[in-house]
């Protein structure tokens, strides 16, 4: 147990906070790019004063939203552990759930001062020219906010792995027909689709933070719909379930996390 509780926790730094899916990275992979910027040379180059406010910006935001990524890390953690005992503590786990709401909160709420500090330090040129070089290099401005809780325990189990724990196919069914998949796949389009739009937003120099911040307020409601959706699946497995199964079901999660898969060890099934 505890040498899977140190891969988990390793999975969540490398897996739950991959680039493509989470705003902690997209605003640390920022701050770089903002440091990064300091040295360019070209038809827009920014002054001394400039260069010492990027870097006071991108020192900032980076202390800051360490600070809340820790404590988001250390949450969905904890919610794990809840999650991995067949007597669900549920208001422990929807105490955490709320915690880890705050923590997505926060996070989206600093990238959208960070858009509106850099504005105040570029003018549209040179914001622009900004914008190419983050392409350029790799980075972007909307950095997907979609839903990195897929993983463990987070996806309804398959069909081999329900038979690979004794589970009959009438219970099978019953786990499905109670786990509402297309409910939460028009939740997560939903996101994405936000997500998509904001991104646009914040590749503009003149920013309209009104429609920002309402954007912000539709991605976090979805964040919260896809943990209630999850919670609802881990309240169906128990009751579906023997807790012989379930903890069968709980050696099988951990066959499927590989030590060494520093991809995505959380998307298994």
């Amino acid at each position: 147990m505890r040498t899977l509780t140190h891969t988990i926790a390793t999975g969540m730094l490398r897996g739950w906070f991959s680039p493509r899916s989470t705003p902690a990275r997209t605003i640390l992979v920022l701050a770089g790019l903002i440091l990064a910027a300091c040295a360019w040379a070209g038809p827009v180059d920014v002054s001394p004063a400039q260069k010492d406010q990027l870097k006071a910006l991108a020192s900032d935001m980076r202390e800051k939203t360490m600070r809340v990524r820790r404590e988001l890390m250390a949450a969905r953690m904890d919610l794990f552990q809840v999650y991995r005992v067949y007597d669900l503590d549920d208001r422990k786990a929807r105490a955490l759930i709320d915690k880890i709401g705050k923590s997505q909160s926060a996070l989206l709420n600093l990238h959208l001062d960070n858009q509106i500090a850099l504005r105040r330090i570029l003018n549209e040129p040179q914001f622009n020219e900004f914008c190419r070089r983050m392409k350029r290099f790799g980075g972007h401005m909307m950095g997907l906010l979609g839903p990195h809780e897929e993983g463990f325990p987070d996806k309804v189990p398959d069909k081999d792995t329900l038979e690979a724990i004794g589970a009959t196919p009438d219970q099978g069914r019953r786990i499905w027909r109670t786990t509402d998949a297309q409910e939460k796949k028009t939740v997560v389009e939903k996101l994405t689709r936000d997500s998509k739009q904001i991104g646009e937003l914040y590749s503009r120099y003149d920013l309209d933070v009104a429609a920002a911040r309402k954007l912000i307020d539709s991605i976090h409601q979805s964040q919260m719909d896809l943990a209630a959706a999850n919670h609802k699946s881990q309240q169906t497995l128990r009751s579906v379930l023997t807790q012989q199964q379930f903890d069968r079901l709980q050696e099988e999660i951990s066959k499927r996390i590989k030590p060494h898969d520093h991809k995505r060890p959380f998307h298994r099934f």
